[in-house]
C-alpha cells in the first residue's frame, strides 16, 4: 500500500500564472513559485516508481497501437530491456523483424509524443554507460517523465489538481 504524504501544498492559494510555465502561489510563509513542468514530472515519476515497486499494473490500452519500424540495433535494445519497459507500463509487442507495436502506456500518460518518447528511451539505452543501466528502472522513469511534461496545458482547475497530486509525493520539492 502506498504511503500517504502531506506537505500542505494543496492549501496554497493560486495567485497567478507566469509565462504558462510557472504557478505563483501564496502560502503561510510567503510566495512560492512553482514550475508546472517540474511538478508534473515529479508526480509522474513517483507514480511510475510506486507502481513498479508494488508490482501494480496501471496501464491504459491505446485504441490504435503505434507501429515502430526500428533499425536492427534499436530493435535489439527494445528486446533486451522489454521486461523493464513493461514493468514501467510501456506495452511493446514484437511484430516481426524490427517492427514493434506500442499498445499500452502508463495511466494518465499524454499520447501526443509517443514516438519521441520511444526515441528518447532508445537514445538513453544506447548512450548511457553500463553503470546507469544498473538502475534501469530509475533512468527509464526519468526519461519517460521528461517526455510526459512537454505540451501539457494548465489552467486554474488543473493547477489546483496538480498541487493536490504534488502534495501526495514523497519528495515534492525536487524534480
Amino acid at each position: 500500500k502506498r504511503k500517504v504524504y502531506q506537505h500542505g501544498l494543496d492549501k496554497l492559494k493560486i495567485i497567478s500564472f507566469y509565462n504558462d510555465e510557472y504557478l505563483i502561489c501564496q502560502g503561510d510563509n510567503g510566495l512560492i513559485i512553482l514550475s508546472l513542468k517540474a511538478a508534473r514530472e515529479r508526480i509522474v515519476f513517483e507514480q511510475m516508481l510506486d507502481n513498479y515497486r508494488t508490482n501494480s499494473e496501471h496501464t491504459q490500452a491505446l485504441l490504435i497501437p503505434i507501429s515502430l519500424e526500428l533499425n536492427h540495433s534499436d530493435s535489439h535494445l527494445i528486446e533486451k530491456y522489454h521486461t523493464q519497459l513493461s514493468q514501467l507500463g510501456l506495452g511493446l509487442r514484437h511484430f516481426g523483424a524490427n517492427t514493434w507495436l506500442l499498445d499500452s502506456t502508463p495511466l494518465n500518460f499524454p499520447e501526443d509524443n509517443l514516438l519521441g518518447l520511444i526515441k528518447d528511451i532508445i537514445d538513453l539505452l544506447h548512450n548511457n554507460p553500463d553503470s546507469l543501466k544498473r538502475d534501469i528502472h530509475l533512468n527509464l522513469a526519468k526519461t519517460i517523465c521528461k517526455a510526459t511534461s512537454t505540451r501539457v496545458k494548465f489552467n486554474e482547475a488543473s493547477s489546483s489538481k496538480l498541487l493536490e497530486e504534488l502534495d501526495k509525493c514523497e519528495t515534492p520539492y525536487s524534480c
